[in-house]
């Protein structure tokens, strides 16, 4: 019973020590009034800035999309890496970004370097990631 009650605990309070809510930064780059650029995660490195993932693009043109941008939202760079939407974005060990998503119509993952170089990209199933962790 002691287990369920640090549990329940855990559940209702834990939202109050994560980052601060980003409301997906409502990002939306309207270029001639066609493209659009969702941001659907974001992490933050102390002191260095932030990194997010999303898409980029239109219809069937829709590209899987980072960028890192400084302490106070200015864009560093932004890269695109191919057909599909990218998910979610969290920092591996050795500092480098791991991201997951749809890779055309497949859930795929990719490993970038600080500066967005691709280290490394699978392909899993016929699926959707909503997640990495």
């Amino acid at each position: 019973m002691l287990h369920l009650i640090m549990l329940f605990v855990f559940v209702l309070f834990s939202p109050a020590f994560a980052e601060p809510a980003i409301d997906r930064w409502n990002y939306y780059n309207q270029r001639d009034g066609v493209n659009y650029e969702p941001i659907n995660d974001v992490f933050h490195r102390d002191g260095e800035g932030y990194f997010a993932c999303g898409a980029t693009g239109t219809g069937q043109g829709i590209q899987r999309w980072i960028m890192r941008m400084n302490e106070n939202g200015e864009v560093i760079w932004s890269s695109t890496y191919g057909q599909g939407r990218l998910n979610t974005i969290i920092e591996s060990d050795a500092g480098n970004i791991l991201v997951g998503g749809q890779f055309n119509d497949r859930f795929g993952a990719m490993m970038v370097d600080p500066k967005g170089r691709v280290i490394w990209e699978n392909n899993y199933a016929t699926t959707n990631c909503q997640s990495v962790i």
